[in-house]
């Protein structure tokens, strides 16, 4: 046996002799209700015997045990040789009662995760594992009951040298400052700060240099990391600011040296992101950034067209944002992938941004009935397109009957909460489709049945009752029955 799950065992209050198993690699223990001590059972030893030639589970890879609401004990192996000698993973996640210590001996653990067990202890000074480990994980849920702050964080305080890649630290909620096995980590690539609402500052040298990857999330109260420090970050090649670092008010693109992912999302005071002429950094390295939910963002680069690598880019809800990037026509020329949806201010005519002047661009959301009335309109959608999403129209009935024609190579198109629409118009649709979604567009009535396209190769109809209601019958039914796959809410017809 190599792997096993035990799970929901109610009246179980003892484990079997689990660590007779000689080549078990992955085990996970879940929802043993009753269940208090882990003993010399589990090891394999039985009526009270021992063996000093005996090692248990020794091929023993991954341990994982959650959601074990009255264990209380994990009694260590009482022999000579030391149980989990390949274990590389532990995972304990919501043991609210685990007291005393993790195995001291854990010689080939290279992640640990701990999810709220706040009384479980993990003092660093005896744990020799420290110095191999590379991914750590210490947290609580948001609705998880605890009575007394985690004493894991002592861990988290260690001097001792580590080979950390992976740290994420969830809802520590007395966490004042960014721990000593974080800042001292010369090795840490990716670091995940989550729900620390009490930790307001990172160190004035900021944060490793070596991190390749920083997510802040639900950091209320947390100033973001110091400018001075934002040259030092060679290796940073992937940010995220979530609901976090709300003091920030500008956010120049090319602050750090060797960025190519940028995530902005509700950061309440953002007013600008920006491209800065001081910077010595080119911006030859960026290529996704998605900005959302930032209400106070007024203003976007101009000089997009700077901008050479980037592919993919994404922007979300935003009341007071001009688009004057757009009305300049210097969208980054190698965009491949643009999403542009709700809540901004146009001050020009959509068909003056020159999306069809970009010949790379391939996939295509929008959002809002001015936006796609005006490209339908003047057909200003570029012909590379292979993807296109119309969403969230809650006004517009029917579509311009040739704004999609033209797209020769368009292969997906999908309508998404289209609230009005009622109908779409015939010979509408460009002969190259092979999948076309419908989805919460719940007034449409009818589909242009006698101008499908033959390349047609999916029909999806999901929360569109009208539809489903006339495809019930035969009559209406014949009218899509030679498209090859059909999906009704779910319902597949081949």
């Amino acid at each position: 046996m190599v792997s096993l799950c035990i799970d929901n065992c109610t009246y179980c209050m003892t484990l079997p002799p689990l660590g007779q198993l000689p080549s078990l690699k992955d085990l996970q223990i879940t929802r043993i209700m009753i269940l208090e001590t882990i003993g010399q059972e589990f090891y394999g030893i039985v009526g009270g015997g021992s063996n000093s030639s005996f090692q248990p589970f020794p091929s023993l890879e991954k341990l994982v045990i959650e959601e074990m609401p009255n264990w209380k004990e994990w009694l260590p192996f009482q022999d000579n040789l030391i149980p989990f000698p390949l274990l590389k993973t532990l995972v304990l996640s919501k043991c609210p009662k685990l007291m005393g210590h993790l195995p001291s001996h854990l010689s080939s653990i290279e992640a640990i995760e701990i999810h709220s067990c706040d009384n479980l202890l993990v003092t660093p000074s005896i744990q020799p594992w420290l110095s191999s480990i590379k991914r750590l994980f210490i947290g609580r849920d948001w609705d998880f009951e605890s009575k007394t702050e985690s004493t894991q964080r002592l861990l988290l305080e260690s001097d001792s040298p580590c080979l950390l890649h992976d740290n994420m630290i969830e809802s520590c909620n007395m966490l004042l400052s960014i721990p000593k096995l974080i800042i001292n980590n010369t090795c840490l690539r990716d670091l995940y700060l989550y729900g620390l609402q009490s930790l307001t500052a990172f160190p004035k040298k900021g944060l490793p240099t070596s991190l390749q990857s920083l997510c802040i999330q639900e950091c209320d109260n947390l100033t973001f990391l110091p400018p001075e420090t934002w040259r030092n970050y060679t290796s940073l090649v992937t940010l995220e600011l979530h609901r976090s670092c709300h003091e920030l008010t500008s956010f120049p693109l090319n602050c750090f040296p060797t960025l190519q992912w940028l995530e902005i999302s509700a950061c309440r005071s953002l007013e600008s992101i920006f491209i800065s002429e001081t910077s010595p950094f080119s911006l030859s390295t960026l290529q996704y950034l998605y900005v959302s939910s930032c209400e106070a963002l007024k203003s976007l680069p101009q000089r997009m067209d700077t901008l050479t690598a980037l592919e993919s880019m994404a922007l979300f809800n935003f009341p007071k944002l001009k688009l004057s990037f757009l009305e300049q026509a210097v969208l980054p020329p190698n965009l491949r992938r643009f999403i542009v949806v709700n809540s901004v201010r146009i001050t020009k005519p959509v068909t003056e941004w020159g999306l069809q002047g970009l010949t790379t661009l391939s996939k295509l959301r929008i959002g809002g009935d001015d936006i796609v009335n005006m490209f339908l309109k003047e057909r200003k959608l570029p012909i590379s397109l292979v993807s296109l999403n119309i969403e969230n129209l809650s006004e517009t009935k029917s579509l311009e009957g040739n704004g999609l024609r033209h797209l020769s190579s368009l292969e997906s198109l999908c309508f998404d909460g289209c609230s009005e629409l009622v109908s779409l118009p015939e010979k509408s649709l460009p002969s190259s489709l092979k999948s076309l979604y419908f989805n919460f567009c719940r007034k449409l009535e009818t589909l242009p049945e006698d101008s499908l396209p033959s390349s047609l190769e999916l029909l999806h109809i999901d929360v569109c009752p009208l539809l489903e209601e006339r495809y019930k019958t035969k009559e209406h039914w014949s009218n899509i029955a030679h498209i090859p796959v059909i999906e009704i809410n779910d319902q597949v017809t081949i």
